[in-house]
């Protein structure tokens, strides 16, 4: 059995970050009782809610290596562009790459835009974008 191998501090560690996993699935997915919330709300929700029964180590590692922004959130910047996170930068959960596929007047750019926010300090991420509710966006994605 290889729980034998493992220490009481490892097992604990693993249940926690399994845990924390399943929460975090939980939310981000729909349930019969509620809709599913977008993974900012999550985090969100894990960090106000949770904090009691997670170690905040297990917490930041989540949002660390995941993101406020996860891989395929669509996001607007501060100059009004929509785009979709395509990397996370590890440390700096606020700070992903984004292609840019909507300028400011949500009109669909030709072509895509690459920003690495680490390397723009004047743009930020303003907002999530919830692109499965907005069917002006969806139509112009076709």
């Amino acid at each position: 059995d290889f729980t034998k191998e493992l220490s009481n501090d490892k097992l604990q560690k693993m249940s926690q970050i399994i845990g924390l996993a399943d929460v975090y699935e939980a939310i981000t997915h729909p349930r019969s009782y509620r809709q599913a919330k977008l993974p900012h709300e999550a985090i969100k929700e894990l960090v106000e809610k949770e904090s009691n029964n997670f170690q905040n180590r297990i917490i930041k590692s989540l949002i660390d290596n995941v993101g406020i922004y996860p891989i395929g959130s669509w996001v607007r910047l501060t100059s009004g562009e929509i785009g979709i996170v395509t990397t996370i930068s590890r440390g700096y959960p606020l700070r992903p790459r984004v292609n840019i596929i909507f300028d400011s007047k949500s009109n669909k750019l030709n072509k895509v835009k690459s920003i690495d926010l680490l390397n723009e300090p004047h743009l930020h991420i303003e907002s999530p974008v919830d692109i499965d509710k907005d069917k002006q966006l969806i139509d112009k994605l076709k």
